[in-house]
């Protein structure tokens, strides 16, 4: 190893030890409202208490907190800590209401509330590990989840969080279609005024037996109203930027509320986006040149409305917490434009082929007047003979009541009423049966060489009793004149 790769280690390993004994320290930030932490430091959450007016970076067994007015940012140990020692911070979702500060693991199970200075359990669950991805919200102090994925499978329904018996339970939706696909990772936020859920895009995958798992990125808008509980598909995503294809990757780190309505930002362009769903409205905005790679993919910000601020980490080498107003980052405004466009094609799809089947069905009559009927094939009964063309094929006078009968009416005619009164040798049912029969067999075979092999005279089993025929000319290929 040469000495000048080994003075880079060393120097390297200087700089973060430093690093690590300067967190939380004042003297090195350039601002009170700056929190200075480990370069190796993934290990915490942001929040606002708005209960005790305070920001908060909670951490496995430590806070800081800054108070409203305060001088600088303070650490402290918890009075009470029942953090699990298995929980990753990394995945916990941080529910602030105006009373409560309320921690859910995203994958599933683990649920805290932080009391004053005390993290508190409040389920009786362990980490399901199947909802990696999944959308967390309130509504009406409960706890919702909706997606995820785990175990290679994805969850395509809600469950909510029962605070009296510590436990997790299905919320049922109404099961009619359409619903959407299975996916986590997907972009969703709760309307309060409205009482709907939105969630826009995700990721899903689609097995195929002896192909590679195919990975799908999925650009659709639903709705959902929590109280009917049924999905609407509202449309699929305008843009496709280089931000939109980011929205359902990163939406549990880079997504927030902010007035009612979901912000995202993406990293690759620095753009920050309002999302205002019901209104079918984005608002776009670059951000500012100091905050440029500064919004860090693994810390969801935290939002003071009281003071329009907001708290976020950096991607710096060592990670700042900073606090700024929020007015600060929409000042270069870049577009506004549609969320979603509705699902025209479809429509203009169903319209089609309603056209379509109108003009089949007026074709068909058409087609059925006008070809049809001119290519049916012409009989002429004369006395005992059957005329086709320039061909005359004889007819017993059994074989000429029938079919003077038939071509008399073209509804379906009992056997017994048109051969009852014909007496045959045989008096047994079944040989009567079969005598009948080979009447109608015998016209047949007279005409096929006309009809190519297609029955002049068409037989079904009676409705009423099975046992019996009844008969008909076939009109749909002849026409027999008297």
């Amino acid at each position: 190893m040469s000495l000048k790769i080994l003075a880079f280690i060393i120097l390297i390993i200087g700089l973060l030890f430093h690093n690590s004994n300067a967190t939380g320290s004042e003297s090195d930030r350039s601002s009170i409202y700056n929190l200075r932490l480990s370069a190796t430091d993934l290990h915490y959450k942001l929040a606002y208490d708005q209960l005790n007016k305070r920001y908060l970076v909670v951490k496995r067994d430590t806070f800081y907190y800054l108070n409203k007015g305060s001088t600088g940012w303070q650490k402290k140990s918890y009075d009470l800590n029942q953090f699990d020692s298995n929980v990753d911070f990394r995945q916990l979702v941080v529910l602030p209401t105006k009373t409560r500060l309320l921690l859910v693991l995203q994958s599933g199970g683990y649920v805290y509330e932080m009391v004053h200075d005390s993290i508190k359990k409040l389920d009786k669950c362990s980490n399901f590990r199947t909802q990696y991805g999944s959308v967390k919200f309130l509504m009406n102090d409960t706890i919702i989840s909706y997606g995820g994925y785990g175990f290679w499978n994805f969850e395509p329904f809600f469950t909510y969080f029962d605070s009296k018996s510590g436990e997790w339970e299905m919320w049922d939706i109404k099961s009619d279609d359409p619903l959407p696909i299975a996916r986590s990772y997907q972009l969703g936020y709760y309307d309060q005024g409205s009482n709907d859920f939105y969630m826009i895009g995700g990721y899903t995958s689609k097995y195929k037996a002896k192909k590679p798992l195919e990975h799908i990125i999925l650009s659709d808008v639903w709705r959902i109203n929590m109280t009917e509980r049924k999905w609407e598909k509202l449309g699929n995503l305008k843009q496709y930027s280089e931000s939109w294809y980011e929205l359902p990757a990163y939406s549990g780190y880079n997504t927030f509320i902010y007035k009612n309505k979901a912000m995202f930002w993406s990293l690759g362009n620095r753009v920050l986006s309002f999302l205002d769903c019901p209104n079918n409205q984005s608002v776009s905005y670059f951000l500012p040149k100091e905050t440029m790679f500064n919004f860090s993919m693994m810390q969801q910000p935290a939002i003071n409305e009281e003071d329009d601020e907001i708290l976020y980490a950096t991607l710096a080498w060592y990670p700042e917490i900073r606090i700024i107003p929020i007015k600060s980052i929409l000042s270069g405004k870049q577009a506004d434009f549609k969320i979603y466009s509705n699902d025209l094609p479809e429509v203009y799809i169903g319209l089609v082929l309603l056209v379509l089947l109108i003009i089949g069905f007026f074709g068909y009559r058409k087609y059925k007047r006008y070809f049809i009927e001119r290519h049916k094939i012409d009989f002429y009964i004369a006395q005992s003979t059957l005329k086709y063309r320039n061909t005359a094929i004889d007819l017993d006078p059994v074989e000429q009541k029938v079919l003077h009968e038939l071509s008399s009416n073209f509804n379906y005619h009992s056997i017994v009423d048109l051969l009852g009164s014909i007496e045959f040798e045989n008096k047994s049912m079944d040989s009567i049966y079969k005598q009948r029969r080979k009447i109608f067999d015998s016209i047949n075979n007279k005409v096929q060489f006309a009809t190519n092999g297609i029955e002049l005279i068409k037989t079904r089993k009676n409705p009423s009793d099975k046992r019996m025929l009844d008969v008909k000319i076939n009109e749909e290929i002849v026409r027999i004149h008297q």
